[in-house]
């Protein structure tokens, strides 16, 4: 428990170092300068990181949802963060977790979004196991968010 708390402090302590770490502006009468030093850090685009799950596995492994429809995932502790295309938003199951890890598998990671996802290589690449893809007619994808159904 203790640990599991700890992961999840340290995601949440990363998340907010890599939003922190932006430059800075100055502002000199009317012209301001924007600090050339910037560069990708890490998830981000206007919105928000909720419900971080650190890998039972590997505390190096995480995953977050963004409230933009986008979900992203790091492998080394928050250094790096990669986007993840699910389709939709990641939703929590019954239990409230929203990435599940495999007890037996530390390459095993399910996400609930418009269908179940399973990944077996750490969230590198998913494949909806359901509803089974073959009885699929289309995707429609509308909303601010281009959320798919």
């Amino acid at each position: 428990m203790i640990r599991s708390i700890i992961r999840t402090a340290f995601v949440i302590y990363s998340t907010l170092s890599i939003l922190q770490s932006c430059g800075q502006t100055t502002k000199q009468g009317d012209q301001t300068t924007v600090n050339q030093g910037w560069g990708k850090t890490g998830p981000g685009g206007g919105g928000a990181m909720f419900y971080p799950a650190v890998s039972p596995h590997n505390p190096d492994v995480a995953f977050v949802v963004c409230d933009m429809t986008g979900s992203y995932v790091t492998y080394n502790g928050g250094e790096s963060w990669r986007m993840l295309n699910l389709h939709n938003h990641v939703h929590s199951n019954n239990s409230g977790d929203y990435f599940v890890f495999d007890p037996n598998d530390s390459n095993v990671v399910y996400a609930r979004t418009i269908g179940l996802f399973k990944s077996i290589d750490k969230g590198y690449t998913w494949t909806l196991i359901y509803p089974s893809p073959s009885i699929i007619e289309g995707i429609v994808s509308k909303g601010d968010h281009a959320e798919e159904t």
